[in-house]
Protein backbone atom coordinates (compact mmCIF):
# COMPACT_ATOMS: atom_id res chain seq x y z
CA UNK A 1 0.00 0.00 0.00
CA UNK A 2 1.30 3.39 -1.28
CA UNK A 3 1.26 6.47 1.64
CA UNK A 4 -0.99 9.66 0.56
CA UNK A 5 1.54 12.43 0.81
CA UNK A 6 -0.59 15.37 0.60
CA UNK A 7 -3.07 16.68 3.72
CA UNK A 8 -6.18 18.40 3.66
CA UNK A 9 -6.43 21.64 2.40
CA UNK A 10 -8.60 24.32 4.65
CA UNK A 11 -11.18 26.37 2.43
CA UNK A 12 -12.49 29.44 3.45
CA UNK A 13 -15.49 28.43 4.84
CA UNK A 14 -14.26 26.27 6.85
CA UNK A 15 -14.49 22.69 5.02
CA UNK A 16 -12.00 20.80 3.82
CA UNK A 17 -11.12 19.69 0.64
CA UNK A 18 -8.78 16.33 -0.01
CA UNK A 19 -7.77 15.37 -3.64
CA UNK A 20 -6.22 12.24 -4.18
CA UNK A 21 -5.26 10.39 -7.49
CA UNK A 22 -6.92 8.39 -9.61
CA UNK A 23 -4.66 5.17 -8.35
CA UNK A 24 -5.24 6.19 -4.75
CA UNK A 25 -8.74 6.31 -5.71
CA UNK A 26 -8.99 3.01 -6.70
CA UNK A 27 -7.54 1.81 -3.50
CA UNK A 28 -9.85 1.46 -0.23
CA UNK A 29 -6.93 1.73 1.74
CA UNK A 30 -6.22 4.63 0.88
CA UNK A 31 -9.52 6.25 0.29
CA UNK A 32 -9.53 5.32 4.04
CA UNK A 33 -6.53 7.22 4.68
CA UNK A 34 -7.48 10.27 2.77
CA UNK A 35 -10.68 10.27 4.52
CA UNK A 36 -9.31 9.60 8.19
CA UNK A 37 -6.81 12.72 7.22
CA UNK A 38 -9.83 15.17 6.45
CA UNK A 39 -12.14 14.16 9.14
CA UNK A 40 -9.39 14.36 11.65
CA UNK A 41 -8.77 18.54 11.38
CA UNK A 42 -12.45 18.98 10.88
CA UNK A 43 -13.58 17.18 13.87
CA UNK A 44 -10.46 18.88 16.15
CA UNK A 45 -12.05 21.97 15.23
CA UNK A 46 -15.24 21.36 16.03
CA UNK A 47 -14.39 19.56 19.50
CA UNK A 48 -12.05 22.73 20.38
CA UNK A 49 -14.29 25.41 19.60
CA UNK A 50 -17.45 23.54 21.30
CA UNK A 51 -15.33 23.39 24.51
CA UNK A 52 -14.31 26.44 24.36
CA UNK A 53 -17.50 28.27 23.86
CA UNK A 54 -18.36 25.59 27.47
CA UNK A 55 -15.68 27.20 28.93
CA UNK A 56 -16.51 30.51 28.03
CA UNK A 57 -20.28 29.86 29.32
CA UNK A 58 -18.73 28.75 32.95
CA UNK A 59 -16.76 31.60 33.58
Amino acid sequence: MKKLTSSPIELEDGSYKFTISENDGESIDNCEIALLKTAFPAIREAISRHLEAVSKKKS
